[in-house]
C-alpha cells in the first residue's frame, strides 16, 4: 500500500512538473511575441524620421518645435524598442542546479522532481516579472509612435 501511495505522489509531481515546463514554453512565446511587436514599431519609427526630415518642417518656428517633439518621441519609441530586446532574454534553469539534482537521484525520484518543480516556480516568477516590464514598455514605445506620428501630421499640415 506505501508503494502504491508513493507511485500515485510521484504521478502527481510529475503532472505539475510537466504544467511548469508548459508554462515556462509559453511563457518565452509570449516574450518573442512582444519582442516581435516591438521590432514592429522601432521600425515605424525609424522609417518616420527621414519621412519627416524630407518635408522640411524647419521652416517656421511652429513646425520646428512640433518636428522636434516628433524627432523626440522617434527616439524614445526606439530607445523603448531598444531595450525590450535587450540580450537578456530572462532567467532559465542553472546547470550546476541541473548536475546538483541529477547526484540526489538516490534520494528518490519523487525528491528531485520536487526540487525540479521549486526551482522553475522561482524561474516562472522571474520571468513573468520581466516580461511584465517588457510589455509596458512595448505599450509606452506604441504611445511614443502614436505621438510622433501626430505630431508628423500636424507638421505637415501646418507647412501647407
Amino acid at each position: 500500500m506505501a508503494e502504491l501511495d508513493d507511485n500515485s505522489h510521484e504521478a502527481k509531481w510529475e503532472l505539475i512538473n510537466a504544467e511548469l515546463s508548459a508554462r515556462l514554453t509559453r511563457q518565452d512565446q509570449v516574450l518573442a511575441r512582444i519582442e516581435a511587436k516591438a521590432n514592429g514599431v522601432g521600425a515605424l519609427a525609424l522609417t518616420a524620421m527621414p519621412f519627416l526630415a524630407l518635408i522640411k518642417p524647419f521652416e517656421t518656428v511652429l513646425t520646428t518645435l512640433v518636428a522636434l517633439l516628433a524627432f523626440a518621441s522617434y527616439v524614445a519609441t526606439v530607445g523603448c524598442a531598444a531595450v525590450v530586446n535587450r540580450v537578456s532574454r530572462g532567467s532559465d534553469m542553472n546547470g550546476s542546479y541541473l548536475e546538483e539534482l541529477a547526484r540526489d537521484l538516490q534520494k528518490g525520484r519523487g525528491h528531485v522532481v520536487q526540487q525540479l518543480i521549486a526551482s522553475k516556480a522561482v524561474v516562472y516568477r522571474e520571468n513573468n516579472e520581466k516580461n511584465a516590464d517588457r510589455a509596458h514598455l512595448w505599450r509606452l514605445s506604441a504611445g511614443l509612435l502614436s505621438m510622433g506620428f501626430a505630431c508628423s501630421v500636424a507638421c505637415v499640415l501646418l507647412n501647407g
